[in-house]
């Protein structure tokens, strides 16, 4: 009977750690409070679960190796700028992001991979939304650079570089995207906003990302498939 319970209370933990996870990816852009808000309840759940089990949870997605690669990046950018003072403190406001990515990851396991992809099409369109209100704002000449409702034009670069990041690695998965046609109007309308942030760094982290991409897919096509280097070894018939 205990068990039994035990289920039930987990799955609805679960249940409540997925829409909390889906309310802090909408509201990133949209509403500090919200977003601080259901972090916090996600931290402490998360530190009370890691220390009762005393286990370190943590499940790795398709995403990570992007994602990473952003991070290092960014960092990159921050080391080699020309004003290290002035660009250190950007980094500190954006660790609560990259905190929210690797904080929801230990709510999934593989037998959840269907809310995973829920998690990362709303992060995605978040990011499309707020991309085209900051793009809307410049056009409008209500700003000179674009921005989002809670946040200036350094955050929201930052959050839309992000968000490229992870739509560009996904241009080939079907579970994310349905056709190719719209992968890449979600790109374009992100780059349109990370364009009108005006904000170098992020067109260069772009680039970079960009690029990355573009050769490991080249080396991923021009590889030879196992089956071909299988029957390269074979030796040929007399």
């Amino acid at each position: 009977m205990k068990i039994y319970q035990d289920k039930i209370s987990n799955y609805k933990n679960n249940d409540l750690s997925f829409w909390l996870i889906i309310i802090l990816l909408a509201s990133m852009m949209f509403s500090l409070f919200i977003l601080q808000a259901a972090l916090i309840i996600l931290l402490i759940a998360y530190l009370y679960k890691s220390i009762k089990d005393k286990k370190f949870y943590y499940f790795k997605t398709p995403i990570d190796n992007a994602f990473l690669v952003f991070i290092v990046v960014r960092v990159l950018s921050i080391i080699f700028s020309t004003n290290i003072s002035l660009s250190l403190p950007s980094l500190n406001k954006e660790i609560i992001f990259y905190s929210t990515f690797f904080l929801f990851t230990h709510y999934l396991s593989k037998d959840e991979e269907n809310n995973f992809v829920t998690m990362i099409k709303v992060l995605i369109l978040a990011g499309a939304v707020a991309s085209l209100y900051g793009t809307s704002k410049v056009l409008l000449g209500i700003v000179d650079r674009a921005e989002s409702s809670t946040s200036g034009y350094s955050t929201l670069g930052m959050f839309l570089t992000v968000i490229y990041s992870i739509t560009i690695s996904l241009g080939k998965n079907k579970k994310y995207f349905s056709s190719r046609y719209l992968w890449f109007a979600v790109l374009i309308i992100l780059l349109t906003g990370i364009l009108f942030t005006y904000n170098r760094t992020h067109w260069g982290i772009v680039g970079i990302i960009t690029l990355l991409v573009a050769i490991t897919r080249c080396l991923l096509y021009t590889s030879p498939s196992p089956r071909d280097r299988t029957r390269s070894r074979m030796p040929s018939s007399a």
